[in-house]
C-alpha cells in the first residue's frame, strides 16, 4: 500500500509537469497558472487598472507546473505568486497523512520553497518571511475576495459587508464544501461533530448533496447563507497560511468552524470571538457544546453573529497591501 501511495504522488507530479498552463494577453503572460480566462485574472486586472499604459512584458508564475519553467529565458519582469502554502506545516498525531501527499509536498518545496526568488524580480506569497529579499506577503484572501481596482473607500465598503452580512432566516446546520482532505484537517472536525449537528457535504469530498450544482450553479457564495455554520479549515496548518475560507464565511454571514494559521489567522484583523477554532490536541468538548447551543438557541445565536468580525483596521491593511504591490511592481518596471 505504501508503494502504491508513493506512486500516486509521483503520478501527480508527472501530470502537473506535463500539464503546465500558459496564457498570454500581451504584454502580460502567465506560466504554471490557474486555468482561467487571463483577461478576468486578478493580476491582469490589477495591471490594467494601475499601469494602463504599460507595454513592458511581465510574466506571472505560480506553482501549477514544472519548476524548470521558472528558469526560462523570458525577457521582461518576472513575478511569482503562490496562494498555496510553501511553509513548514504542522502534522498532528491523529491525522491520516498519506505518503503521496508528502511526496508532492517535497517536490513543491524543492522548486518553490523560497518563493522562487532566485529566478524572479518580485515574489508574493502567504508566508510571514522577513528574511527573503524581493518578497511581499500577499495573503490569498485578498486576490480572492477584494477587487484589484479597489480604492480606500471600496476597501471600507467590502469590510463593512463582511461585518454586516447575515444568513437566511431559516438557516440551520453546517455545510462543508471541499474537493479533498489531503492532510486530514476536515476529517477530525466532522468526526467530532457528526451526530451533534446536521452536516451537508456539498463538494466532492464526502458528497451527500447536489444542491450546490443543481440549485446554485456551483456558486458557493450563494449556498453558504443557507447554513448557520461553515466548516472551513485550511488544507494544512502553517503559520501565516490563511486563505479565503474564513473570510468567505464572514461574507456569507455564516459562522466559521475553522482550524489553520496556528489558530491565529490574521490576528490583527479578525476578532477571534467571532470564530469557532477547532483544536487537534484536545477533545473540543467546549466547542461541541457551543455549536450545539448556537444551532438550537436563537437568542444566543443572534448575540454571537452580531459581534464585529473584522476590526476597523482591516480596510487599512487591505489598501496598504494593494498600494505596496503597486509600488513594488512600479519599481521592477522601472529597473
Amino acid at each position: 500500500m505504501k508503494i502504491i501511495d508513493f506512486m500516486k504522488g509521483t503520478k501527480r507530479i508527472y501530470q502537473q509537469n506535463k500539464g503546465s498552463k500558459y496564457y498570454e494577453v500581451s504584454p502580460y503572460s502567465f506560466q504554471n497558472w490557474w486555468k482561467v480566462d487571463p483577461r478576468q485574472d486578478w493580476f491582469y486586472r490589477f495591471m490594467k487598472c494601475h499601469f494602463p499604459d504599460n507595454k513592458y512584458p511581465v510574466r506571472f508564475y505560480s506553482v501549477f507546473g514544472a519548476g524548470r519553467n521558472l528558469k526560462d529565458s523570458f525577457t521582461g519582469a518576472k513575478v511569482f505568486y503562490s496562494g498555496e502554502n510553501l511553509e513548514s506545516h504542522i502534522c498532528y498525531e491523529d491525522m491520516n497523512l498519506r505518503r503521496s501527499v508528502l511526496t508532492y509536498w517535497k517536490y513543491r518545496q524543492k522548486h518553490y520553497g523560497r518563493y522562487a526568488t532566485e529566478y524572479v524580480d518580485l515574489a508574493l506569497g502567504m508566508g510571514e518571511r522577513d528574511d527573503i529579499e524581493k518578497y511581499l506577503r500577499l495573503p490569498e484572501w485578498i486576490p480572492y475576495l477584494i477587487n484589484p481596482e479597489s480604492d480606500y473607500e471600496a476597501c471600507k465598503r467590502q469590510v463593512r459587508e463582511f461585518n454586516e452580512s447575515r444568513v437566511k432566516e431559516n438557516a440551520k446546520g453546517a455545510v462543508l464544501v471541499a474537493s479533498h482532505d489531503d492532510y486530514g484537517t476536515r476529517d477530525r472536525i466532522v468526526r467530532d461533530l457528526e451526530g451533534v449537528i446536521d452536516i451537508t457535504y456539498a463538494g466532492k469530498w464526502r458528497n451527500n448533496s447536489d444542491v450546490l450544482k443543481t440549485v446554485y450553479n456551483d456558486e458557493k457564495e450563494l449556498l453558504l447563507p443557507d447554513f448557520r455554520f461553515n466548516i472551513c479549515p485550511e488544507n494544512v496548518d502553517a503559520k501565516g497560511y490563511c486563505t479565503e475560507k474564513i473570510f468567505e464565511a464572514f461574507k456569507a454571514g455564516t459562522i466559521p468552524i475553522y482550524h489553520g494559521a496556528c489558530n491565529e489567522p490574521e490576528k490583527e484583523l479578525i476578532n477571534p470571538q467571532s470564530v469557532i477554532f477547532w483544536n487537534y490536541d484536545s477533545d473540543n468538548k467546549d466547542n461541541i457544546s457551543e455549536v450545539k447551543r448556537l444551532n438550537e438557541d436563537d437568542a444566543y445565536y443572534e448575540k454571537f453573529v452580531n459581534q464585529v468580525r473584522l476590526y476597523p483596521q482591516t480596510a487599512d491593511y487591505i489598501y496598504d497591501k494593494l498600494t505596496e504591490l503597486e509600488k513594488r511592481i512600479a519599481m521592477i518596471l522601472k529597473s
